[in-house]
């Protein structure tokens, strides 16, 4: 299973490094847990070769345009913003969009934790569904996001 994790420059280095190791443990526990044989490659993707974390630390990512296949599972973790208008500023317009919504047409399930739900909203792969996020961050997705095509 290829499990793609969407880094973008900023994001919380909790809540990526959360992801990589609950990632990694579930693919290494999986033999105990009975469920089934196909292991994880998780992959850490972005625009570019690479992203800063809000601490300053450098991931080495596969860039989206070499990214043969889609995934079968597409992670966001949360994005390194402590507002509702900061997170609007940082997913609208953003590169990875395209590549959110060509994955979800691909068949790729989606998660996300936290302000990451903001990546698939703006990408409109939320569209008629029901979707959770952090409580602080309620008036962005109420008033501020909108999927591609609306106002």
């Amino acid at each position: 299973m290829r499990v793609a994790v969407l880094a973008v420059d900023g994001m919380f280095d909790s809540g990526l490094s959360v992801m990589l190791d609950v990632l990694a443990t579930a693919d290494a526990l999986r033999d105990d847990a009975e469920a089934g044989d196909q292991a994880f490659t998780v992959i850490p993707v972005a625009v570019g070769p690479s992203v800063r974390t809000g601490h300053g630390l450098v991931l080495a990512t596969a860039p989206l345009t070499e990214i043969a296949e889609p995934p079968d599972v597409l992670v966001m973790p949360a994005v390194g913003v402590k507002t509702p208008d900061r997170i609007v500023d940082v997913v609208r317009g953003h590169p990875a969009l395209d590549w959110v919504a060509e994955g979800r047409l691909s068949g790729a399930a989606l998660a996300a934790a936290c302000s990451g739900t903001f990546f698939l909203a703006e990408a409109g792969v939320l569209d008629g569904l029901t979707a959770t996020t952090s409580w602080w961050l309620g008036p962005a997705r109420r008033w501020q996001i909108s999927s591609p095509g609306t106002s």
